[in-house]
């Protein structure tokens, strides 16, 4: 065969066997109804009868801690300081959580239902939620530059957001909710919605669509705002 030919394939070929031996194999862990994850990990998560973890590139295996105690799974990633913080990217596999941690730059994804019914949500230090949920009671916390965003249905949203928090469940339906915005902290929402809030210090809700605002308390340069817009 064509020296010239033969090169392109053997690439192919090296960088195919690269590719597989990139991931972890998935390995099954004890079953959780809780999650804790702090420092630079992205986790995508997986609603799935049998729980699991798989890290996407199994040179980063080193950098990563897990520990199950008390039906909570937590992951650490083990360097937090700057410029020692490489992104962990890992596929992790369980049941639809009652509780959320996320802290100090963790992001966790899903396109399934990730919360059951009833659960809790702590966002702190940059960490981001992107999520579907269909929860009848959700209560979620947001602090510190972190970042929720929800589609799905949530029938009572109980929301704290301050210390330049980002919230947007726009494309959310929500039936009621309370809420309190601060301290430059943002939320949006639609507006067919009962509420009941308080935005305060440099907050600032805003509603897609038409809303009774009457129950939302605001001082010290809160902003509550209306728009038509379907996008932000």
């Amino acid at each position: 065969m064509d020296r010239n030919k033969l090169t392109p394939i053997l690439i192919c070929i090296v960088f195919s066997l690269h590719v597989t031996q990139s991931f972890t194999q998935e390995r099954k862990i004890e079953p959780f109804g809780k999650l804790k994850v702090r420092g630079a990990v992205l986790v995508n998560y997986h609603v799935t009868k049998e729980p699991g973890i798989q890290i996407i590139d199994s040179q980063n295996e080193h950098l990563i801690k897990t520990k199950i105690k008390n039906n909570k799974l937590t992951i650490k990633h083990l360097k937090i300081k700057p410029n020692q913080n490489k992104q962990v990217e890992i596929n992790l596999y369980g049941h639809p959580l009652k509780e959320i941690v996320a802290t100090q730059a963790a992001l966790i994804k899903s396109d399934s239902v990730i919360l059951s019914d009833t659960a809790a949500v702590c966002l702190a230090s940059g960490a981001e939620l992107r999520a579907t949920v269909q929860s009848k009671e959700l209560s979620m916390s947001l602090s510190s530059g972190s970042f929720g965003y929800l589609e799905g249905e949530v029938k009572f949203l109980k929301l704290k957001a301050k210390t330049g928090a980002r919230f947007r469940a726009y494309k959310a339906t929500v039936i009621q909710t309370v809420i309190k915005v601060s301290t430059g902290a943002f939320a949006a929402l639609r507006g067919d919605i009962q509420i009941e809030g308080k935005v305060i210090t440099g907050g600032e809700l805003k509603f897609y669509g038409k809303i009774d605002d009457s129950n939302i308390k605001r001082h010290t340069h809160g902003i509550v705002s209306q728009s038509d817009d379907d996008e932000l």
